[in-house]
């Protein structure tokens, strides 16, 4: 894809990196590679095409984005529950200490009157 005049330049027979390389390789004018996150590409663009910069397109940077954003949203929500689950177990391990505290002074009310 040329990306400067917006048309497809060429379109492989298939989605190899012994192709994709060979291309670039007889295309030594390209000094810009647009792809996404795939190691394919990655290593066809590399050996293929040296001279050339690779960078990511906007779809698979705001991709990449909404990804790191939901692993971190997934991350917070477990330690909130962590938290949460945390709080709730101290609570109840407060209340059986005031119930304790609570039994010792009946006893020792008990053990006083009599």
């Amino acid at each position: 894809m040329d990306l400067e005049k917006r048309r497809v330049v060429q379109l492989l027979a298939e989605r190899s990196v012994q192709t994709s390389q060979a291309w670039l390789r007889t295309h030594p004018e390209i000094d810009l590679v647009s792809r996404d996150r795939g190691k394919l590409f990655r290593e066809a663009a590399t050996d293929g095409a040296p001279q050339a910069k690779q960078v990511v397109d906007r779809f698979h940077v705001q991709k990449n984005f909404a990804e790191a954003l939901e692993k971190f949203f997934r991350r917070q929500d477990a330690r909130s529950k962590r938290r949460r689950n945390a709080a709730q177990a101290q609570h109840v391990l407060l209340r059986g200490r005031q119930y304790r505290k609570r039994l010792r002074k009946s006893v020792v009310r008990v053990i006083a009157n009599e």
